[in-house]
């Protein structure tokens, strides 16, 4: 089971949802040409999704990057709408409130930001403050570029499994982690369920909530078609041995 976060137990999942009978259904031939047992077996290859098997890469390096080039561009739009409350006026003057749209001068997500931050730090809104105080969002989002990934790595190196690569930089996100990342939770013969939640997904550095799940998502797919075509290899070759081992029997 993989997503972005729990909800009640009658709902499920919420955010990514994704189709495992084809995965599960592969898993289970794997698994009578396996000596591990059932939770082994269900751990290894549901990690491997996350992290990759030798010649197929998992969600952490199929998840797409953003570029910086993509970050300047995200924080360069111009946004200028905003709402504010108004009291009513005629027969029910002073008693109700109702929201107005308003404009204003469009100005960069970046500057927005910007002195949104310096607000709620209690800084001054000088030119020489806002300009350090925007460095500093660009570079953290810049040494982030990775955050979405990093969600499922996260997850795995929770369950006590970490990768080779795992301390690249570009997989360590930087000054915009807010909580857990990512978690998840082994599986157990009492208990043949293997959990995995990216957390990055809803507190990604993106303005674009839907943006940040349709990313992961396409590679989660990817990760899981990956890891079928290698469950395929894996049956095909203890088949082939399962052969030359009783061809050679019987030629003795």
């Amino acid at each position: 089971m993989f997503g972005r976060k729990k909800a009640k137990a009658a709902r499920g999942l919420t955010g990514i949802t994704v189709d495992l009978s084809e995965f599960n259904e592969q898993m289970a031939k794997c698994r009578k040409m396996s000596r591990k047992t059932g939770a082994e077996f269900l751990n290894k290859r549901s990690v491997q999704v996350l992290i990759g098997s030798k010649g197929f890469k998992g969600a952490v390096g199929l998840t797409k990057k953003t570029t910086t080039a993509q970050i300047r561009k995200d924080l360069g739009k111009k946004y200028g709408v905003g709402t504010q409350e108004m009291q009513t006026k005629g027969k029910n003057k002073g008693q109700l409130k109702k929201k107005i749209t308003w404009i204003q001068k469009p100005r960069p997500l970046l500057v927005l930001l910007a002195g949104k931050a310096l607000r709620k730090q209690g800084i001054k809104n000088t030119r020489e403050n806002m300009k350090d105080m925007m460095l500093r969002i660009f570079k953290a989002r810049d040494a982030s570029r990775a955050y979405l990934a990093a969600g499922w790595l996260a997850a795995v190196r929770e369950m006590g499994h970490t990768q080779r690569s795992d301390n690249n930089r570009s997989l360590r996100p930087v000054g915009t982690s807010r909580g857990r990342m990512g978690y998840g939770t082994l599986a157990t013969e009492g208990n043949l369920k293997f959990t995995a939640y990216n957390d990055a997904v809803s507190n990604g550095p993106q303005d674009n909530p839907a943006r940040r799940e349709a990313i992961v998502k396409v590679g989660l797919l990817a990760a899981i078609q990956g890891q079928i075509a290698d469950m395929k290899q894996y049956l095909q070759r203890e088949m082939e041995k399962t052969l030359r081992k009783n061809s050679d029997a019987k030629v003795k």
